[in-house]
């Protein structure tokens, strides 16, 4: 689990900060978020083949208010690793949460 929040100071021009890069044993991701208008590039790899898949999981905020969900493809049983940029439901959010996972 982590998060990223836009810089206050800055707000008119895009940039990207708060990066991710995680490698449990089941499986690996790492990436970057974005703003002006907010969104998420990185990779996901499922590194275990058990019959379960790994997906991130991204929120958006936008002052301390929910503005949507998105999530990363879906991999499974040693899929061949994706790329994904997901943008926010709200351009002007400021704040992200993520989650890796198994399902």
């Amino acid at each position: 689990m982590g998060s990223a929040q836009a810089p206050q100071n800055n707000q008119s021009a895009a940039y990207c900060n708060g990066s991710w890069n995680y490698s449990p044993w089941w499986g690996d991701t790492a990436g970057i978020s974005c703003w002006n208008p907010a969104y998420v590039k990185g990779w996901i790899a499922d590194s275990y083949r058990d019959g379960k898949c790994v997906q991130m999981r991204f929120d958006w905020y936008r002052n301390g208010n929910w503005a949507g969900t998105k999530y990363s493809p879906r991999l499974c049983d040693r899929s061949e690793a994706k790329n994904f940029e997901l943008k926010s439901p709200d351009p002007y959010a400021n704040w992200v949460n993520w989650q890796f996972y198994r399902v």
